[in-house]
């Protein structure tokens, strides 16, 4: 009884296991976004989305607006209103419509609805001038759980709130003369956490903020003490309230939970080559799933698994992209990934396979080449007008999924080149023409031309475009 317990429980383990893993994302196909496709360098710094969908791209030679087809560039001016440098190092979004960028001399504030550039400046405690250049290169930047904005450059520590005031600061021991030959940045990483608090690599060393204490040594905290000594390569604040811990002498992953301390560890994999790569960063994408990126190229999936009170990791260890060098992975708003690269630009995989698919509306034969070009949808409840340069229209029943053709008179040739629709009122369309404006009903397929007075303009020009205003005016 005793034997079969056991192997009722590992079959159960191995079929959770294999069921996660076969819900794994899918990363088999994917496109390169380069500098012959726009982009202003190929060594992508950071990236994100904003609330209007485009992507901004931080490079070390500007920055890249992708729209999903073409790339806007914006490179560094002699004015306030433009970056401060080319070489970008991180993107942080503030609200729906500020992104923050770090640059090597200087923050700045980029308005994603009209694309213009608002340089912060700050006064510094310190009066020497030569700090200026050490104190501006911010190497790194995070937000907190408050949105206070924190930068780490190679001599301070900068600590911003919501309105851009700067609230704390926090200066190397060194001296100037001292900092020219320095082999260690005072800055090496900044680490927000879900209480507020924020862990700080200082000279090397992990240090924990709070809003009581200021600056304190981590072995003092009752709940992270474990963490005294830590490397910036072993801790990485994945997503909410969960803190991920690497002990490489172990090969092991941790998972802690800050708010329950429910914790979950697994094997960072097999073989020889594992135990010599060191993860670089750690993203969390959705369902439970992270990436966790390596030093020596390449990603592997662990999936997150909390069922009731209990934290479990899954991961297949298979390394995917293993020729390249990454540094972030993230999704955009349709589920896509995209992934950031040293010398490669960005990679971009679908979560799902792309489902297109082609419909003939008649036979190639049939109809001349002019007819190839679908000029304007428009959608009516459960039907699709689709509008062509000059076989007329075609109207497709989502419902019983038929398409039928509609043509204004089969002998004529401007009247069928069909330039755009408008919904008039109730079952009545307006159909732009290259010879003039005409009036369809959707249920019973009749159609003339305009009854009410109007220029006779409207019965023979081309009518390349039409819409209704804000007063309804056409």
């Amino acid at each position: 009884m005793k034997h079969s317990s056991i192997r009722w429980f590992l079959c159960t383990v191995i079929f959770v296991c294999s069921t996660l893993l076969q819900a794994q994302p899918s990363f088999n196909d994917y496109e390169l976004l380069l500098t012959e496709k726009g982009l202003s360098s190929n060594n992508i710094t950071d990236f994100t989305q904003d609330s209007n969908g485009f992507l901004w791209i931080a490079t070390t030679n500007g920055l890249n607006r992708y729209d999903g087809t073409e790339v806007e560039k914006y490179f560094a001016g002699d004015d306030d209103n433009s970056l401060p440098d080319n070489v970008i190092y991180r993107l942080i979004d503030i609200d729906s419509s500020q992104i923050v960028l770090a640059t090597r001399k200087g923050l700045c504030v980029l308005n994603t609805n009209d694309f213009s550039f608002k340089r912060l400046e700050f006064s510094l405690k310190r009066e020497d001038p030569a700090w200026k250049t050490y104190d501006k290169h911010v190497l790194y930047l995070e937000k907190d759980v408050e949105g206070n904005l924190w930068a780490g450059t190679p001599a301070s520590v900068y600590c911003f709130d919501k309105t851009f005031k700067l609230k704390e600061q926090i200066f190397t021991e060194r001296k100037i003369e001292q900092m020219e030959n320095a082999q260690h940045q005072f800055v090496t990483k900044i680490l927000p956490l879900s209480s507020g608090e924020v862990l700080l690599w200082l000279d090397n060393k992990i240090q924990i903020w709070n809003k009581s204490k200021g600056i304190t040594n981590i072995g003092q905290h009752p709940k992270l003490n474990f963490l005294e000594g830590a490397l910036v390569v072993q801790c990485f604040h994945v997503f909410e309230h969960f803190l991920v811990y690497i002990n490489y002498q172990e090969n092991t992953l941790r998972v802690i939970d800050e708010l329950t301390e429910r914790q979950a560890t697994i094997r960072l994999g097999f073989g020889k080559e594992t135990h010599t790569s060191f993860i670089r960063n750690i993203s969390y994408l959705s369902d439970g799933w992270m990436v966790l990126i390596y030093e020596n190229n390449g990603f592997v999936w662990v999936k997150l698994v909390q069922q009731g009170e209990t934290l479990s990791l899954v991961s297949d260890y298979k390394r995917i992209l293993p020729e390249l060098t990454l540094i972030r992975v993230k999704q955009d708003s349709e589920n896509n990934f995209w992934v950031s690269t040293f010398t490669k630009g960005m990679v971009k995989s679908s979560y799902k396979n792309q489902m297109f698919k082609v419909r003939e509306l008649r036979k190639e034969q049939d109809y001349p080449v002019s007819a190839y070009e679908i000029s304007r949808f428009l959608k009516i409840e459960d039907q699709v007008f689709i509008a062509t340069s000059g076989d007329g229209f075609y109207i497709w029943n989502q419902t019983s999924d038929k398409f039928s053709q509609f043509k204004f008179a089969t002998d004529a040739i401007y009247e069928n080149i069909v330039w755009n629709f408008r919904q008039n009122i109730g079952d009545t369309i307006w159909v732009g023409t290259q010879s003039g404006l005409f009036w369809f009903n959707t249920q019973d397929k009749k159609y003339g031309r305009l009854k009410q007075p109007h220029i006779p303009e409207l019965d023979a020009s081309p009518i390349t475009m039409q819409y209704t205003d804000s007063e309804g005016y056409v």
